[in-house]
């Protein structure tokens, strides 16, 4: 559906605008809320046991793996900035509770904490540090995976109930990202296969991958002998490059994990900015976008532009066809949000290549 001419007043036309995007989202909100990643302010940590002095210990660590999620740095616990939220962790927790989490293998489940902690009070809190922040908007992130037995390689799919599959999301959620796996239906037999994932494969790999439209893939290899040490291989394709990683463990769990932070440090680099100052003054950009042809258009770019770091409102200026003007009220300014949009495949430079104007991706 084509967004309506502009007629009558320019405040009127704007407001019908306004309430057909609100409507819009309400009605696709599981669609537009695909994209940002949830569980942001949330981590499940293991204990030694269900005691009040572990649970003590599971908050700040689990304040530590919060940090991580929300910076993409992997050190940033470590970071002389980061300490007085980690000593006063229990003062921002929401919500917590003990859990039994079960992972491939003989083991018995293992004693977990899931905290939650409050974003509207750690939000700001981890603002005024100086830490670098990750925006809620990113990536999805595929996930081949392939499980290498006795000399016998097999891709593991959705529907697998040794608990792999779930292995991986839970270690890409420790870091902030969602994966997706692949369906493993009959397109996906034709296109891919287990030799070609253990053979790296690329274009076959990339192909096969099209169909779901991540921004990220990652081919995930686990092996292991009989009662041996677990090795994993992952490779990533992501903005046109090509990045690989060995690793290697005594269970499947720490392979996966030294995998996950690995792929989350290669993403997280292109995406984190130092965070604005608070009391860093507000400014307007000014942002043309072509290519907006419909609504769903207008509140996935009106989402994905109010998930950056330090944007506070996005207003619309002007409205010709498929050519919007917006203006941004934002704490970081023009360079970091030109920074921000380079990362992201959703808005391109337009064919004028003026700085500002950008088309957006079909």
């Amino acid at each position: 559906m084509a967004l309506p001419s502009i007629m009558g007043s320019r405040r009127c036309f704007y407001r019908i605008l306004a309430c057909l995007w609100a409507i819009v989202t309400a009605l696709n909100a599981w669609r537009a809320l695909a994209a940002p990643v949830g569980g942001l302010y949330e981590a499940t940590v293991p204990i030694a046991e269900k005691t009040e002095t572990a649970r003590n210990d599971g908050v700040r660590n689990a304040m530590a793996q919060v940090l991580i999620k929300l910076t993409g740095d992997r050190g940033s616990a470590q970071r002389q900035e980061a300490q007085p939220l980690l000593r006063d962790a229990q003062r921002y927790v929401r919500e917590l509770r003990f859990e039994d989490i079960a992972t491939p293998g003989p083991d018995k489940p293992r004693p977990y904490l899931w905290v939650q902690f409050d974003p509207a009070a750690l939000g700001p809190a981890l603002a005024g540090t100086g830490l670098p922040l990750w925006g809620q908007d990113r990536p999805a992130v595929l996930v081949w995976l392939a499980l290498d037995e006795g000399g016998t390689t097999s891709l593991v799919g959705p529907d697998d109930n040794r608990g792999y599959t779930e292995l991986i999301q839970r270690q890409m959620a420790r870091r902030g990202l969602s994966s997706i796996p692949p369906l493993l239906d009959l397109e996906d037999q034709n296109r891919m296969s287990a030799a070609a994932l253990k053979q790296e494969q690329a274009a076959v790999i990339r192909a096969a991958s099209a169909r779901y439209g991540a921004e990220a893939v990652v081919s995930a290899l686990l092996s292991h002998g009989d009662n041996g040490p677990w090795a994993g291989r992952f490779v990533l394709y992501f903005n046109g490059q090509t990045l690989s990683w060995n690793a290697k463990g005594q269970d499947a769990e720490e392979v996966a994990a030294e995998g996950a932070d690995d792929i989350a440090d290669a993403i997280a680099v292109r995406y984190a900015r130092a965070a604005p100052a608070p009391q860093a003054p507000l400014q307007t950009v000014e942002l043309v976008v072509e290519g907006v042809h419909s609504l769903q258009n207008y509140a996935d770019l009106q989402r994905y532009l109010r998930s950056l770091n330090g944007v506070t409102a996005v207003n619309v200026s002007r409205a010709e066809g498929d050519r919007l003007t917006l203006v941004l009220n934002t704490k970081a300014g023009a360079q970091a949000i030109a920074d921000s949009l380079a990362y992201n495949a959703m808005l391109q430079p337009s064919a004028d290549n003026v700085p500002g104007h950008y088309r957006l991706a079909p």
